[in-house]
């Protein structure tokens, strides 16, 4: 029982290990940001740059159009230029089409994005009557998409 018991505990400690390293990436205050999103409806889109997707998901439970272990997602490369789009573009016609391509409901912007010309340019610039700023802070933003309210 005791030699069982051991196993147990030592086969568990990789798995605690790559728990614990899904989010050791992100900074705290982008951590603070995405679980800020865990007030949003269950069943509500993200979309991020892939490599904010899979914490994304992690803290948030909700679907994600990208993340970080997407090698065999269907439609990769149109979900890779989707978010490039998205983030690069200030047309509101552009940012509702690829809203409605995968039913967006909200884009997380990090940290190191905020400062990025391609955002800047981009989403962030945009002058649409669909989108808002739900949450910012230096390191974060939240975009929300709201077809509702045009």
């Amino acid at each position: 029982p005791i030699l069982i018991a051991l196993l147990f505990v030592l086969s568990i400690i990789p798995i605690m290990n790559e728990v614990n390293s899904t989010t050791r990436f992100i900074n705290p205050a982008e951590k603070k940001a995405m679980q800020w999103l865990q007030q949003i409806p269950i069943d509500s889109v993200l979309a991020s740059q892939w490599d904010r997707g899979h914490p994304l998901a992690y803290l948030t439970g909700r679907q994600v159009v990208m993340d970080g272990y997407f090698e065999f997602a269907p439609q990769l490369d149109e979900r890779n230029e989707s978010m490039k789009i998205l983030a690069s573009s200030s047309n509101c016609e552009t940012l509702q089409a690829e809203k409605e391509k995968w039913g967006i409901d909200y884009f997380f912007v990090h940290n190191s994005a905020l400062e990025s010309l391609t955002y800047k340019n981009g989403l962030l610039e945009a002058d649409c009557g669909f989108i808002s700023q739900v949450y910012a802070s230096n390191n974060a933003k939240i975009i929300s998409f709201d077809l509702i309210h045009s």
